[in-house]
């Protein structure tokens, strides 16, 4: 009978799962969130649950947490469409203020939709930031190893 051996890569680490089921969750409170946010446009006495709120914007900064580990790690990240909920809240707030202008009162933009606005566009550039320090400083490493090698060092086998 053959022996079974197991072994784990260096990082094993099941975070892609994880981020995985995070961006579908927050995908869905993002669909939530944005369709009550229309709603609350729309029609005056519709309010946003603070709850929901607070729930989404904790699951946004955990998601960024993942996917960061996921980097640290050197994982292959699989692309994402966060690039596109930001997008979307972002020209969802110009809109809604536009029409607000135009409109003359019979639309009122949510105080929510605001916060919720700078709150995913700061989440978006600060993980730009850290993911565009973290690839110099990896740059920065590898240059730094390429320059130790110089063409005139040899390896010598030392034998006793």
């Amino acid at each position: 009978m053959k022996e079974k051996v197991l072994y784990f890569k260096q990082h094993w680490w099941p975070a892609d799962e994880y981020s995985l089921l995070l961006y579908v969750i927050t995908f869905f409170y993002t669909l939530a969130v944005w369709a009550i946010q229309i709603l609350d446009a729309a029609f005056r006495d519709f309010a946003t649950p603070y709850l929901l709120l607070q729930v989404y914007f904790s699951l946004i900064p955990i998601y960024i947490v993942i996917r960061e580990a996921e980097r640290r790690l050197e994982r292959a990240l699989k692309k994402r469409s966060g690039e596109k909920l930001v997008a979307l809240w972002a020209f969802t707030f110009l809109i809604v203020v536009v029409l607000e202008c135009v409109a003359k009162g019979e639309i009122e933009t949510p105080a929510s939709l605001a916060y919720i606005t700078v709150y995913v566009l700061g989440m978006f550039y600060g993980s730009r930031a850290i993911k565009k320090h973290y690839e110099q400083k990896k740059k920065k490493a590898a240059g730094r190893n390429s320059r130790n090698k110089s063409p005139n060092f040899k390896k010598t086998k030392i034998t006793a």
